[in-house]
């Protein structure tokens, strides 16, 4: 296995995964060695599948500490916007044709893209834990990544409901 540290993040390239492509392994956590939230019960691993133009589920509520697998890479990746992550976190990126996985340990939104299909609208989100930069999130988004933003804050309307 390979490291590229980027940032607060290390990025491992291990070799190729039986029958899929290459992935891409990173970790978000504190970029100043900040405090990691405490997981709540056991981690866990979960799915996100690359669809032709859209991820699936295009909104994802986890735990600290639980990994998630991004799927079915083939033409697209998948990176955190800068801005969109809580503060003090390195975005997360996985590449372009290749599966990955990301373990994410700090509670909040993490609006994420794929690249290549961005400009037709293919945006995801995922809430760590309690979405404590939701106000930060909703001040900073731009273009595309609103209507995903504009779901996550009706969904978590409804969770309060």
């Amino acid at each position: 296995l390979a490291t590229l540290q980027q940032g607060g993040s290390a990025v491992t390239a291990p070799e190729a995964v039986a029958a899929a492509a290459p992935e891409t392994v990173a970790t978000a956590a504190p970029a100043g060695g900040g405090e990691a939230a405490a997981p709540s019960g056991e981690c866990k691993e979960v799915k996100i599948m690359a669809t032709a133009t859209t991820f699936e589920p295009k909104i994802l509520f986890i735990n600290p500490c639980d990994t998630v697998y991004f799927n079915n890479m083939l033409t697209h990746d998948a990176q955190a916007f800068d801005e969109l992550v809580p503060e003090g976190v390195e975005p997360f990126f996985v590449k372009l044709n290749q599966n990955g996985k990301v373990t994410l340990t700090v509670e909040g939104v993490y609006v994420y893209k794929c690249n290549p299909h961005y400009p037709l609208g293919m945006a995801g989100a995922i809430v760590v834990g309690k979405p404590v930069n939701m106000a930060q999130v909703e001040a900073k988004v731009t273009g595309r990544a609103k209507g995903i933003v504009i779901k996550l804050k009706k969904e978590l309307e409804q969770k309060k409901a």
